[in-house]
């Protein structure tokens, strides 16, 4: 990747999301899926990954809202991107380094010595909040119902996870 000097955007600036996705593994995706940026940039394309994956964790605040949210800790904001200048960065990055990331980091990250992630043998998952569509089956309809909303039924039937647990066989 090529030199961006003393910027907000060296590796370790980014927050917490660093901790689990770090720049050396966003770098490695982008120099597998050849989406280095050719040039130094004001968004070069390891920000440009993390802005995407920002945007699934503030998936209602528009690209400026994300932005904000993603370079809210940093004391020198020099980059403020336009609406039109993160989209362009977008389409310049593509799909492929997300699918490649996703690929790689994809699967259960607690080991059988992870303390609390294992009870009586299963793995333990926890979904809080989350709504999943159901496949649109007459016995799911029954138990899930349609959600309905102004515009009327969901297409599919869902349901919400509030707290709720789950066990799944150990590895």
């Amino acid at each position: 990747m090529p030199a961006i000097g003393r910027s907000a955007f060296v590796a370790g600036h980014l927050g917490e999301l660093t901790q689990i996705i770090t720049p050396q593994l966003v770098d490695e995706v982008l120099a597998a899926t050849r989406r280095v940026q050719k040039r130094v940039r004001k968004l070069p394309s390891r920000v440009v990954v993390y802005f995407v994956l920002v945007m699934t964790l503030f998936p209602s605040c528009g690209y400026a809202g994300v932005w904000a949210s993603m370079t809210a800790g940093l004391r020198l904001r020099a980059v403020e991107p336009s609406a039109a200048a993160l989209r362009a960065a977008r389409r310049r990055v593509g799909v492929e380094p997300l699918a490649l990331l996703f690929a790689r980091l994809r699967g259960p990250v607690a080991t059988a010595a992870t303390a609390g992630a294992f009870w009586e043998g299963l793995r333990l998952v926890a979904w809080d909040a989350t709504t999943v569509e159901a496949a649109d089956t007459p016995d799911n309809v029954a138990v899930f119902k349609r959600h309905r909303s102004g515009h009327g039924p969901a297409g599919y039937p869902q349901f919400t996870c509030r707290h709720s647990w789950n066990a799944a066989p150990a590895p």
